[in-house]
């Protein structure tokens, strides 16, 4: 099986840039696009790979697909789930293989029959076994509600579950700038707590929507935007 991810890594070329973490309009209540409209933004911007990962599923997947493969970019193909635990939150986990799909669809699939509509129940002991083959890519994804961002030892904490879960060669840190007042701040928090876990680090654009030309809620949140490595902000 050929890989599916490759991460953004120093001295790659500005067409293999990639967005990491999407939401598409079937991430009710998070998403506001369609995957096509994500594609031909992200497709406009230069950008070379486009994950989607909506809300513990794949609904996106052959949407994504035969969008991309129109405009001539590379996919991803991943979700973000809803592990029921505070700490661990909602981490985006990307497929780099076919195998890592099938594990991937497997783990939603059976969280979703544990459930009830928009409220699974992940097994972790059972996301930890799939986890160990080693065909993901995880990202703590969008942040608790209430954690303090800002704070290295509560960032810290949390990388330190996630990495209790999924392993450290799979864990990467997350840096988003929504140009809020916050951001570098928590950039800062968040690379400083990556290098106590010994784990790598990518930015994205935790991206909601394709373009801002849309009702007022919507404009609230992050555009597409390139990811790239992050080599740490100055004095670190």
């Amino acid at each position: 099986m050929g890989d599916l991810l490759r991460l953004p890594t120093a001295g790659r070329p500005e067409e293999d840039w990639a967005e990491l973490h999407a939401h598409s309009a079937f991430s009710f209540l998070r998403g506001a696009s369609r995957p096509e409209d994500l594609v031909a933004e992200a497709a406009r911007l230069g950008i070379g790979v486009l994950a989607v990962t909506d809300m513990d599923g794949l609904h996106a997947a052959r949407r994504l697909h035969a969008a991309a493969r129109d405009h001539g970019i590379g996919t991803v193909y991943g979700a973000e789930l809803t592990l029921g635990e505070p700490v661990l939150g909602t981490p985006v986990v990307l497929a780099r293989s076919v195998e890592g799909f099938r594990l991937l669809s497997s783990v939603i699939t059976e969280a979703q029959l544990a459930g009830s509509k928009n409220a699974p129940v992940y097994d972790l002991d059972a996301v930890a076994r799939a986890a160990a083959a080693g065909h993901w890519a995880v990202l703590p994804g969008c942040p608790p509600p209430g954690t303090d961002r800002c704070d290295v030892a509560a960032v810290a904490h949390r990388l330190a579950r996630l990495t209790d879960v999924f392993g450290t060669s799979g864990t990467h840190a997350e840096l988003v700038d929504h140009r809020l007042p916050e951001d570098s701040v928590a950039a800062d928090a968040m690379w400083v707590a990556a290098r106590r876990a010994g784990i790598p680090v990518v930015a994205t654009g935790a991206v909601h929507y394709a373009a801002p030309a849309r009702p007022v809620w919507r404009r609230r949140s992050p555009r597409c935007a390139a990811a790239r490595p992050w080599t740490g902000p100055p004095g670190i």
